[in-house]
């Protein structure tokens, strides 16, 4: 018979991360198939989850250097070496992510049956480590080298497509069977095969060690110095390196290394970013389940941008992306036409890159609506304001919506330092629980942060919805209070100031001040990312 091991029986996390109740319930699953005679075989699904798993639990991160010592009872590194030389095969049912160690865990069964949901990689190197249960050693030696350094140095997944071209998957489902259905049957023929020369540890890798030092080298070229983010991705190039040794060895380097990063200052800074992010993103509570602007299919859905400027054009972009039909209206006939030029040349670069299918680009355009009367804008769920940073027309505009759209239609300003409640006075009361502050930043279609700016007649399903609508649209919504900048502004309020400052007294040129900035770890300068905004907003 065939045994099979649910990760979601011993884990309530749809993304079964590899907690260590989790990792437990697989010991103890394989020491109840290793003691059955009646069983041949064994399957690891994630389960009703749709998912296999998501990795290790990044919060046991700060545990993690009892690895080293041995006191780490079911340590994932114990786990996956359990799995690969378990004398009874192992298949690994996939659907939906196998990531970071759920993807180690894939690595070091003796066959990986998959859906078309299914997606790969070791995103490890964005939390500031590297995989450290294998990873480096197991996926050089189904894959290519260069396929697996740049899985790992990238931290962006892969499709079973790719999967299954790079020799990771064995196979992908079709006709409709189920992926547990799949694995099952492998299962059966897998108990009647030899398994030695399934333990991937056991494989060598194909290229020579020449090979391996040449494509490494080429790769830590184009990484950035250790001092800006590259100790990680160092550690992990010299980890990966290490899988032309025998499989104990090279985990024994991957493992210090592991540890290393993870004890390092670099990695957890990027754990507390990565935290950060998450629980400025925590949602407020739960918006309405059938609001229109959150159906799963939105092309039927109309919203509108006022103003084809710069901020504009580029968050006409973002909510076409997102595939909802925009008007972008401009009572000035020329910037109307400089915006719609904008937006159709960012769009036919994309498709140029092979960032966007012609496809979906002749979609895009076609839900552009272009006008110069907010007449048009009657039937929209959402409006959003990104016109001129002044107080004046900006009500002028918003009193004219509120008579012209419908009564649930939020309306949302772009300002990024403006009093949203004054705003919101020039709307209607019953509209001022539906009025709030979006404050993209520039250029909007391409940084992450948005500000969700609540004013005191916010409602907070409002404030749910644009939650998650920030979430679908592919950015980061922080939820803010009605002050002067917000939050990011305000930040860089002193910050611009100081280096205005600077600048007057002589203390440095605009170079070296930039530098300067960029050397204590800054993207870029202050008055590099003056130019990249434009000096008026500051003006």
């Amino acid at each position: 018979t065939v045994h099979i091991i649910d990760f979601s029986r011993a884990s309530s996390n749809p993304l079964n991360p590899l907690g260590l109740n989790l990792r437990k319930h697989i010991w103890e699953e394989l020491d109840k198939a290793l003691n059955n005679e009646e069983v041949t075989s064994v399957v690891l699904t994630g389960g009703k989850s749709g998912n296999f798993s998501a990795g290790a639990d990044i919060k046991e991160f700060s545990q993690l250097n009892s690895v080293a010592a041995g006191t780490n009872t079911y340590s994932l590194v114990d786990v996956v070496d359990k799995i690969e030389n378990f004398p009874k095969p192992v298949v690994a049912a996939i659907s939906g992510v196998a990531l970071g160690g759920g993807l180690e865990v894939a690595l070091s069964s003796h066959y990986r049956i998959a859906d078309k949901s299914g997606k790969f990689g070791l995103p490890e190197v964005n939390v500031g480590v590297i995989p450290g249960a294998g990873g480096t050693q197991r996926l050089p030696r189904l894959v290519s080298f260069q396929t697996a350094l740049t899985m790992i140095l990238t931290g962006k997944p892969i499709k079973a497509g790719k999967a299954k071209q790079s020799g990771l998957v064995d196979h992908i489902t079709s006709n409709g069977e189920s992926v547990l259905t799949s694995a099952m049957k492998w299962a059966e023929w897998a108990a009647l095969m030899p398994l030695d020369d399934r333990r991937v540890g056991s494989l060598k890798i194909k290229e020579t060690h020449e090979e391996v030092e040449m494509i490494a080298s080429v790769a830590g070229k184009r990484l950035p110095p250790p001092n800006k983010g590259g100790q990680g991705l160092r550690a992990a190039i010299e980890a990966t390196k290490a899988c032309t040794k025998p499989i104990k060895e090279g985990a024994a380097v991957e493992l210090k290394l592991f540890l290393q990063t993870l004890a390092g200052e670099e990695g957890k800074a990027k754990r507390h970013a990565f935290f950060a992010v998450r629980k400025a993103q925590k949602p407020l509570g739960k918006p309405p389940s059938k609001h229109p602007l959150l159906q799963k299919s939105v092309a039927s859905e109309t919203v509108a941008v006022v103003g084809a400027g710069l901020m504009g054009s580029g968050i006409c972009m973002v909510l076409l992306q997102a595939g909802f039909t925009v008007y972008l209206v401009d009572v000035y006939k020329q910037s109307l036409d400089k915006g719609v030029a904008f937006l159709k040349g960012t769009i036919q670069s994309y498709v140029k890159r092979g960032r966007m299918t012609e496809e979906i680009a002749a979609k895009m355009l076609k839900s552009l609506k272009p006008s110069q009367k907010l007449e048009d804008l009657a039937s929209c769920s959402l409006v959003v304001e990104a016109v001129i940073e002044d107080m004046k027309i900006k009500k002028k505009i918003f009193s004219s919506l509120d008579k012209i759209t419908s009564p649930s239609c939020i309306i949302l300003s772009n300002t990024s330092t403006l009093d949203v409640d004054e705003m919101a006075s020039a709307v209607s009361p019953q509209r001022q629980s539906l009025f709030a502050g979006w404050h993209f930043f520039s250029p909007a279609h391409i940084m992450k942060l948005v500000e969700i700016v609540s004013g005191k007649a916010t409602s907070p399903s409002t404030i749910c919805v644009l939650q998650s609508l920030t979430r679908r649209i592919g950015k980061i919504g922080v939820v803010v209070g009605n002050c002067d900048g917000f939050l990011g502004n305000r930040m860089l309020i002193s910050y611009s100031g100081e280096t205005a400052l600077l600048l007057e007294e002589g203390a440095g040129s605009v170079p070296s001040i930039d530098k300067a900035f960029i050397d204590f770890g800054m993207a870029m300068g202050p008055l590099q990312m003056g130019d990249m905004a434009g000096l008026d907003i500051g003006y």
